[in-house]
């Protein structure tokens, strides 16, 4: 019989959320810090007032032009100016399906088979599946301690056949917010070596302690490729839009993908983002203090556990953790889930030297919540 999947496919890693939350028994009684997304959501009379003001026009339901609606795209490069306080040309933005199809487009278009993308470890789980499935090569180099970026280990791993850089900052798994002068040192290595710099900044919003983002996007944009998600600042993950910043010479190729794999992001999702930046609403505002509350909460009880040894980081709504435990991380991620109901990723999910780690997302959790969730999650430790 012949085999009917592609083997760079059966190559790629499975996603570990998936397998995590299969794992779960009894999903009424789910108490989740896997999945990255925030507790807040517009309220009912955002939504109302948003629904009244659309104009009933047909055009709403369907496609858009494939990067976007000009008028929308006009909108989202204000606010990037603004944010980092230079021009940013509209006809450079282009909206997408969210950050996570932004950067398949990308590697899709930027890579040859066997090109390789260096990702700092641990990675974001996705970007490496990306790589994969666009036939390249991840190359994976190891971050500090504090989990900040090594230049010198980065510029060991540049070969011919480096095509880019990635940078999440603040970092989805660890939630590292990096130093300037380390990005300072990656945008110069770019230079030098002709390569792009991937910039994810989808959390650059959510830092805690005074602490700033430094992007590269703001020190070199012609090298820099700055992809980017409203999901989270918005608590809209469910309505996909993202967007990319792109030189103009690679849109015409990126749109090739785009326009074979999602056509455009939704046109009603393009319209509400809009709608929340032209009256400059800041749910993360709203709400900064209670996800601080959380941080904090989630800190206090991971440091008094006997099990884990977190690492503290001042980016995005993540800890990474060591887990002092016999059993390795993803034996404990499944088992908990399968018999406290409780979701937390394993490190293995984001490179495979960290296998007596753990995620935790504080994002989407109450006080009662979290809570309740270490209860079941130190009697399961002490208990196994």
């Amino acid at each position: 019989m012949k085999k009917m999947v592609a083997d760079h496919i059966l190559a790629v890693m499975h996603s570990p959320i998936v397998e995590i939350y299969a794992a779960v028994k009894d999903r009424e009684k789910m108490i989740s810090f896997g999945q990255g997304v925030p507790f807040f959501t517009p309220t009912k009379d955002i939504l109302a007032d948003f629904f009244e003001s659309v104009d009933p026009d047909p055009y709403i339901h369907q496609y858009s032009p494939d990067p976007g609606l000009d008028v929308v795209r006009k909108i989202v490069a204000k606010y990037l100016s603004k944010r980092y306080s230079m021009p940013i040309p509209w006809e450079n933005v282009l909206l997408t399906n969210g950050a996570n199809a932004a950067f398949f487009y990308l590697v899709s278009t930027l890579l040859n088979p066997g090109e390789e993308i260096i990702i700092p470890t641990p990675y974001y789980f996705n970007h490496y599946m990306a790589i994969q499935i666009a036939h390249g090569k991840p190359v994976e180099v190891q971050t500090t301690k504090e989990f900040q970026l090594s230049p010198s280990l980065i510029q060991r791993s540049i070969s011919p056949k480096t095509k880019a850089i990635i940078s999440v900052n603040p970092n989805n798994p660890t939630g590292a917010v990096y130093k300037k002068d380390v990005i300072h040192d990656v945008v110069e290595l770019c230079n030098d070596h002709d390569i792009f710099l991937i910039s994810d900044e989808t959390y650059f919003e959510f830092t805690y302690d005074d602490v700033s983002v430094e992007s590269p996007f703001a020190l070199n944009p012609e090298k820099t490729i700055l992809i980017g998600s409203f999901s989270k600042v918005f608590g809209i993950s469910g309505w996909r839009l993202g967007y990319i910043v792109l030189p103009s010479e690679l849109i015409p190729e990126f749109l090739k993908v785009e326009d074979t794999i999602g056509i455009a992001a939704p046109t009603i999702s393009q319209l509400f983002v809009a709608y929340l930046l032209e009256k400059n609403i800041d749910l993360l505002a709203k709400h900064r203090h209670s996800l601080e509350k959380s941080r904090k909460l989630f800190i206090k009880l991971l440091t008094e556990s006997d099990f884990f040894d977190p690492i503290v980081t001042k980016g995005a709504y993540y800890l990474f953790s060591r887990l002092q435990h016999p059993l390795s991380s993803h034996e404990f991620a499944i088992k908990l889930a399968q018999k406290e109901n409780v979701v937390i990723i394993p490190g293995t999910a984001f490179g495979e030297n960290y296998t007596k780690y753990v995620r935790f997302s504080y994002g989407n959790a109450t006080e009662k919540v979290i809570l309740e969730g270490f209860d079941r999650i130190n009697r399961f430790a002490k208990e196994n």
